[in-house]
């Protein structure tokens, strides 16, 4: 009987070329496909595209919150932890 680790070696690379195989001919049969759809693509008018757009920006503004909220959260549990710590520390807005 053959060692196991070589059999398991030879049945993977098999597996690997066969695998790659496929995918080269499935790409090659459906080539022409893939172009017909792309023209398919929906049209979007300019509306639209000016909704996603302040969509995206609302939504970066919100995550900056988020993100702000969590830098101070974590700085006060660090002054918490540190009592010492904060009572040293400079003011950040020196006026």
């Amino acid at each position: 009987m053959a060692n196991p680790g070589e059999v398991l070696g030879v049945v993977s690379v098999v597996g690997i070329i066969g695998w790659t195989i496929r995918g080269i001919v499935d790409s090659v049969l459906h080539r022409g496909d893939a172009r017909k759809g792309s023209a398919a693509l929906p049209h979007l008018d300019d509306d639209r595209l000016a909704r996603i757009e302040r969509a995206v920006d609302a939504i970066a503004v919100e995550v900056e919150r988020v993100s702000e909220a969590q830098r101070f959260t974590a700085k006060v549990l660090t002054e918490r932890a540190d009592p010492q710590r904060a009572l040293h520390r400079l003011p950040e807005n020196p006026t």
